[in-house]
């Protein structure tokens, strides 16, 4: 029987914890206290990713929403140049890429580990207009026009509609800011949609 490591314990037990912490974790709102004011005057106040975790590494960091065709609004951040204005040259325009995260996740992934070591870092360094997106549900993307996250109707939505509405939304979206195609980074589940 596989186990954990040296712990002895079954894999399968393993997995439902790890599956547990994070569900349990994902549903703490760690955003208290944390003000908006990041970002140009079309940032919106989908607060939290910018000031906790890029703003302090010394990178620009925007926040925006997207509402989706069926009513969610989702997070988007927006890291436009490297540190101190770095990557890229001087006075051309940087093509933008679209950071989407896995299944069971949300765009922190991106921002984890220092810059050194973080692909949304390690990309504005290099040169590249950085965008974060937030699937509905995340803790970023607790959000809906008409339905409270506390009901069943908000969690009435199934991984197809990622890829159908969340996926087009965010595309558009950077889009229509940017005015040019866009990379697409996704894993997990999003890469396949």
């Amino acid at each position: 029987m596989a186990t954990c490591g040296m712990t002895g314990i079954p894999t399968f037990f393993c997995f439902f914890f790890l599956f547990y912490v994070f569900f349990l974790l994902s549903s703490l709102d760690l955003t208290d206290g944390i003000r908006n004011g990041v970002g140009d005057s079309t940032a919106t106040d989908a607060v939290g990713v910018c000031s906790s975790l890029v703003i302090p590494t010394g990178y620009k960091c925007q926040e925006f929403t997207v509402k989706t065709q069926d009513g969610y609004i989702l997070s988007m951040q927006r890291i436009p140049e490297g540190r101190k204005g770095s990557g890229g040259a001087a006075g051309q325009k940087r093509q933008p890429v679209l950071l989407q995260h896995g299944v069971l996740m949300d765009g922190m992934t991106w921002l984890l580990n220092s810059p050194e070591e973080s692909l949304a870092y390690v990309l504005a360094d290099s040169g590249f207009d950085v965008w974060i997106s937030n699937t509905r549900g995340t803790r970023w993307s607790r959000r809906h026009a008409t339905l409270d996250p506390s009901s069943r109707a908000f969690w009435g939505w199934s991984w197809d509609d990622l890829a159908m509405y969340d996926l087009p939304a965010t595309f558009n979206f950077v889009y229509q800011q940017t005015g040019q195609k866009l990379n697409y980074v996704g894993h997990s589940l999003v890469a396949r949609s």
